[in-house]
């Protein structure tokens, strides 16, 4: 075999490894979901929980993209984390106040009724609380779970079908402030959902 002969077949035989390598990459690699169909968290969401952290003593941090392996796009956006010295509280995007609105009705989303007309609301998907759920709850288990709303509706109102709890700001302030037991140190916490945020630092409250 000449040296030409050799150096050919030489060549041919990096090239195949190479596309053998990238063959085999793509296959264990999971490409990564875009997260702009992910729920962003309300301006209203965020104000809500500024007042609930100047009201209490209590850490709080909003618009968390987190990564989540139980949801089909890799991510999560946590609307709202309370991190309390007992507890964790995990609320949904709030319901905000439309006078307009007769009726709400929340099952795997939410929908404002009027005239026996549903419409529905873009910022509550509950299967993606349900994985938000899941992730927490692998770590913590004093977590707990609401669908925030806002103070001025009625919850006689909200048709709720969900097996999340309905609480409005003002409830969560009085839970947080009758609040006994210190049970956790707050900081640790804060620490280790601020190193899974994907968000920038200047997204955080």
């Amino acid at each position: 075999m000449t040296p030409i002969n050799i150096a050919i077949y030489s060549l041919a035989g990096i090239l195949a490894l190479i596309l053998i390598f990238v063959i085999v990459k793509r296959l264990v690699t999971k490409p990564e979901k875009s997260t702009k169909s992910l729920i962003s968290t309300t301006k209203e969401t965020i104000d809500s929980l500024k007042i609930i952290n100047a009201s209490t003593d209590s850490s709080v941090m909003t618009n968390l993209l987190v990564k989540n392996r139980f949801s089909k796009l890799n991510y999560s956006i946590i609307p709202g984390l309370i991190v309390t010295k007992e507890s964790i509280f995990v609320v949904s995007n709030i319901i905000p106040f439309n006078k307009s609105v007769e009726k709400i009705i929340i099952s795997d989303d939410i929908y404002s009724e009027k005239n026996n007309k549903k419409q529905k609301w873009n910022y509550f998907d509950k299967k993606e609380f349900d994985n938000i759920v899941l992730l927490i709850n692998k770590k913590y288990n004093n977590a707990k779970y609401f669908i925030l709303v806002s103070d001025k509706i009625e919850l006689s109102k909200i048709n709720n079908q969900s097996e999340y709890k309905l609480i409005n700001q003002s409830q969560l302030i009085n839970n947080i402030n009758q609040e006994v037991a210190p049970l956790q140190n707050p900081k640790i916490i804060v620490q280790y959902f601020s190193s899974i945020n994907r968000f920038d630092k200047n997204d955080r409250n």
